[in-house]
């Protein structure tokens, strides 16, 4: 298959060769006109129609050649039982080949059983294909049997030992809305919500919470969660330090543009994404929950980046000073 979609790539490149010569043609014939009988038109506009078959010819033979070749990619990884490789290398196939090896990647790698369902969902829950819409089915009926068992109990330790097969961030995307429904009808209190917080994989839920109680009782300890989380998910360069009071207050930060230039100020975070623009000499500020930060700044006047830098806000205001120089 590799060596068909060379084969594919040459025969593209040589349409596009002839599509160039075919608007050398045209551009010829046009030039070369004899107005008694038109001759040159003719032979301009014949050109011209066959550069742009052959033009778009070509397009649609390297396009069948990348499809092989990603397909010859994915087919390697398979055989060679490459899980993560087939994982990211499967998006990048048609829709007719994902429907033809999709079967083949589930029994390789998960098969049946509640395990094997919920890890092949995990990582192809997304498509929008019969077979894994037909997984997801079953799937979704043993969670609620798993979900029915642990109400029939209702104590802390079953509901703690479901979340433990049932990632609470798995429960809300792919559970079906009937039972997430189930699921919502005990959260019509901040209080019983919040205990429900407790039992249903508390930092999935603590993100939930958040949207429906906005400045809740249990605020704080939400943001606490999140936060803890995402600081001890830094593996090599952590923030500058750890926040261990104020979760749920708010930073400023203001930003001095010493340079000529406009300059956009990116941030992305905890709990905010956005960018403010600061102009040639000027200032600007933004306030954001507290939280850990990717800071950036661009200069689409000057073609220039700064270094990106990782800061803890956790209150109070955070002061940062440009001069964006041009890069040479």
């Amino acid at each position: 298959m590799g060596f068909v979609a060379g084969l594919l790539y040459f025969v593209g490149f040589l349409f596009y060769i002839i599509a160039a010569i075919c608007a050398f043609g045209t551009l010829v014939g046009f030039a070369t006109n004899d107005e008694n009988d038109g001759s040159g038109i003719k032979l301009g506009l014949l050109a011209l129609v066959a550069g742009i078959a052959f033009g778009v010819g070509g397009y649609f033979i390297r396009e069948y050649a990348d499809s092989l070749k990603r397909c010859s990619n994915f087919t390697e990884s398979l055989a060679n039982s490459d899980r993560e490789k087939v994982i990211w290398r499967f998006k990048s196939l048609s829709d007719n080949d994902k429907n033809e090896y999709i079967e083949d990647v589930f029994d390789r790698f998960y098969g049946h059983g509640f395990k094997g369902e919920y890890d092949f969902i995990s990582d192809f829950g997304e498509e929008n294909i019969t077979f894994v819409k037909d997984v997801k089915e079953t799937l979704n009926k043993k969670i609620e049997e798993m979900y029915n068992d642990a109400e029939s109990v209702n104590t802390q330790e079953s509901w703690l030992a479901f979340s433990a097969k049932v990632a609470g961030q798995f429960f809300l995307d792919y559970a079906n809305d009937k039972l997430k429904n189930r699921e919502f009808a005990k959260w019509n209190t901040d209080d019983s919500a919040w205990n429900r917080v407790l039992v249903m994989d508390s930092l999935a839920m603590s993100y939930e919470y958040l949207s429906r109680f906005d400045h809740g009782v249990h605020e704080e300890n939400a943001r606490k969660i999140i936060l803890d989380h995402v600081y001890d998910s830094y593996s090599n360069t952590k923030p500058p330090f750890k926040i261990t009071s104020n979760y749920s207050g708010t930073t400023t930060m203001y930003v001095r543009n010493s340079a000529n230039a406009d300059l956009n100020f990116h941030y992305s975070g905890t709990f905010a994404t956005g960018e403010i623009r600061v102009m040639g000499h000027g200032s600007n500020s933004v306030t954001v929950p507290n939280g850990y930060y990717r800071i950036s700044v661009t200069s689409h006047q000057t073609r220039a980046r700064a270094d990106n830098s990782l800061e803890t806000l956790n209150g109070g205001a955070k002061y940062f000073d440009y001069n964006v120089k041009r890069e040479m």
